[in-house]
């Protein structure tokens, strides 16, 4: 461990923990972006795309979003919210001894973290450095509320990802498949007639997280700007910049998320069977997350695909 590591720890033990996670995995995303894990990103690389992009995401910051908390969906037992989770993962993911070992290891690590925003998740791999063992820890606010079941499957999605070492190569695209995975969750709940507007409910909490970070938190990433430029402290000006890095970047992966994942849910509605067959391929590995976007022609150099969201969004937000 370097200066900068033992620097970093150092701050993050004086933290709480989700803000420590936070801290760490800034560090740990921009080395990963200096060792190559991740390609920069090409969906806002010109003009046009930004253009749009940023029209896409005001029509979401500039309007009134009321978020939608754990009370205001309803709750269940444990037991029942667990059978249906696992049955909408063997449903998309396919039935298979890996899958089965897998939600065995997922549903173990799941722990409540006391929040009370719905999709109010994260998934860790923590690796001990004596040992090499492995623990994956998924923290989520209720396992007793409805709304859990798209949660689970929203971190179920990375946790699969991670635990098959097989993370998105474009950080920006790495929230797709998981956004997908909310809507189509929140599908199947719709079908079980468990709870009044679910799917529109998870839609406008997804929606009020984008308007969040566009705003809030971006207000707070221009304060650190300013700090970092004043400070004469090399190490907390590289946690600064750091942490600015990664959560714009974040950001970005909540946009394209859900700009992207919004177009394969309708195409998903149109035919759910064959589309789940093409998607199953993805989370399978046989294709990757890009060549799905390709067959469908979904990009940023789309008009249309930019259009699909904002009819989405414009009926969320009538």
């Amino acid at each position: 461990m370097n200066q900068y590591e033992n620097f970093l720890y150092n701050v993050a033990s004086t933290m709480p923990d989700r803000d420590a996670h936070y801290l760490l995995f800034s560090h740990r995303y921009v080395e990963s972006c200096k060792e190559g894990v991740y390609v920069p990103c090409n969906d806002l690389i010109n003009q046009q795309q930004r253009e749009r992009y940023n029209k896409y995401i005001n029509l979401i910051t500039l309007k009134n979003i009321s978020p939608f908390y754990l009370e205001s969906f309803k709750k269940g037992n444990r037991e029942e919210i667990f059978f249906i989770f696992i049955y909408i993962v063997v449903t998309i993911f396919g039935e298979s001894d890996s899958i089965s070992d897998e939600l065995k290891v997922f549903l173990s690590g799941i722990i409540e973290n006391g929040s009370n925003e719905v999709l109010d998740g994260v998934t860790s791999k923590l690796i001990n450095t004596n040992t090499k063992d492995i623990l994956y820890i998924t923290q989520i606010p209720s396992v007793t509320n409805y709304s859990a079941i798209v949660c689970l499957f929203h971190e179920f999605v990375h946790f699969h990802f991670q635990k098959n070492d097989s993370l998105c190569s474009v950080f920006h695209r790495g929230e797709i498949l998981s956004i997908l995975g909310e809507k189509i969750a929140s599908y199947f709940v719709d079908k079980q007639n468990v709870d009044d507007k679910f799917s529109y409910k998870i839609d406008i909490d997804r929606l009020e997280c984008i308007k969040w970070h566009y705003t809030k938190k971006l207000n707070e990433l221009n304060m650190l700007k300013m700090f970092s430029k004043e400070t004469f402290n090399p190490n907390m000006k590289r946690l600064y910049e750091e942490y600015i890095k990664y959560f714009i970047d974040l950001a970005q992966s909540y946009g394209i998320g859900f700009l992207y994942a919004e177009n394969l849910f309708q195409i998903f509605l149109d035919d759910p069977k064959e589309f789940t067959k093409n998607l199953r391929k993805v989370l399978l590995f046989e294709q990757s997350i890009n060549d799905m976007l390709e067959h469908y022609d979904i990009s940023t150099n789309n008009k249309k695909t930019f259009d699909n969201a904002k009819i989405k969004i414009k009926t969320l937000l009538k």
